[in-house]
C-alpha cells in the first residue's frame, strides 16, 4: 500500500479484517441444530432412562447452537456456559408447579420446559453443552481479530514537511554551505579594496619607483 509520503509501507494500523465467513458459519449451525432437533424428537419415542438422559443432552445442545446462531463471534467455553446454565434453570424451576401448568396449557411445552424435576438430568446437560464446545471449537474455531500493523515506510521513516532535518531554501548541497557572495575561493578570502594591503613596488635601475 502507497502511504501519503510517497514511500511504500508494510502496512497500515487497523486494516480492516477480511471477513471471516459469518453467512457461512451461521449455515452450518442452522444445519446442525435442524439434526440435532430430528435426533432430539426421535428419542420421545423410546422408553427407559438412556432415552430421557440423552434426550436432555441433545437439549443442551439445542441450547447451545441456537447461542451461536445469535452470537457466533462468541468463544465456545462461554456458549456452554450459557447453555448449562439455561439447562440447569429450566430444570430447577421444575420444582415448582409453574412448568406443569404450562404445560397443561399448551401441551408442546413439555418438549421446552419439561415436568419433573430430576438431578440426573443436570449431569447430562453438562455433558450435553461440554461435548457441544469441544466440537464446535475443533470444528469450527470462532476466528480472531485481526492483528494491528505499524505503518513503517521500507527504507527508512520519510521527512515531515518543514522538520528540522529538511534542508532550508539556499542552504547549498548536503555536506556544506554554498560560499557567501563575495567571500573569495575557497581555502582563503580575496583582499577588500582599501583593505590598505599594496602590491610591493619594483625598484628600477634609474631609482624610478
Amino acid at each position: 500500500m502507497i502511504g501519503r509520503a510517497g514511500g511504500r509501507t508494510r502496512g497500515v494500523r487497523g486494516a480492516t479484517a477480511a471477513p471471516d465467513g459469518l453467512g457461512a458459519r451461521r449455515a452450518r449451525l442452522a444445519v446442525a441444530l435442524l439434526v440435532t432437533v430430528a435426533l432430539g424428537l426421535a428419542t420421545t419415542r423410546l422408553k427407559g432412562t438412556a432415552p430421557d438422559l440423552l434426550g436432555d443432552g441433545l437439549y443442551a445442545v439445542l441450547v447451545y447452537l441456537l447461542l451461536a446462531l445469535v452470537a457466533p463471534r462468541v468463544r465456545p467455553r462461554t456458549l456452554g456456559a450459557g447453555a448449562f446454565a439455561w439447562c440447569a434453570a429450566v430444570e430447577l424451576a421444575q420444582l415448582t408447579s409453574v412448568p406443569a401448568e404450562l404445560v397443561d396449557a399448551w401441551a408442546p411445552f413439555r418438549y421446552l420446559l419439561g415436568t419433573t424435576f430430576a438431578p440426573v438430568d443436570l449431569v447430562a446437560y453438562l455433558a450435553g453443552a461440554a461435548l457441544a464446545a469441544v466440537l464446535h471449537a475443533r470444528l469450527d474455531p470462532v476466528p480472531g481479530p485481526a492483528p494491528e500493523v505499524e505503518s513503517v515506510p521500507v527504507g527508512g521513516p520519510v521527512p515531515e514537511a518543514g522538520s528540522d532535518s529538511t534542508p532550508e531554501a539556499g542552504s547549498g548541497p548536503v555536506g556544506g554551505r554554498v560560499p557567501e557572495v563575495g567571500s573569495g575561493p575557497v581555502g582563503g578570502r580575496v583582499p577588500e579594496a582599501g583593505s590598505g594591503a599594496r602590491r610591493p613596488s619594483r625598484t628600477t635601475p634609474d631609482g624610478a619607483s
